[in-house]
């Protein structure tokens, strides 16, 4: 099982209330949560489809050792709201599929 770092955030908040709270989360260097991937739900898509370059790029840095801002998830239902391709690639090399598309 792999973990994120996760920024919990209340369902009911507004849209600029979340950015707000994402920002001062990050600026403050505040605590995060931890949760399983599996746990994280997604249901919610800003964008069609992912970006599979994203991805493989996300997964390098993880390889190489660089640590990726957080996850931002509801606090109830752990709702991703931000790090779709962070999601996926982190997925990816739970499951020992690498981080490069098989030729």
């Amino acid at each position: 099982m792999s973990n994120a770092a996760l920024v919990p955030l209340k369902a009911t908040m507004s849209i600029p209330d979340m950015v707000a709270a994402i920002r001062k989360h990050i600026t403050d260097g505040g605590a995060t949560v931890r949760r399983s991937l599996e746990s994280v739900n997604l249901t919610f898509f800003v964008r069609m489809r992912l970006d599979e370059n994203r991805v493989f790029v996300l997964a390098d840095e993880i390889e190489g050792g660089q640590r990726l801002d957080p996850m931002v998830v509801t606090i109830n239902s752990n709702e991703l709201i931000d790090g779709r391709h962070r999601k996926e690639a982190r997925a990816r090399q739970a499951q020992g599929r690498g981080v490069h598309p098989d030729p």
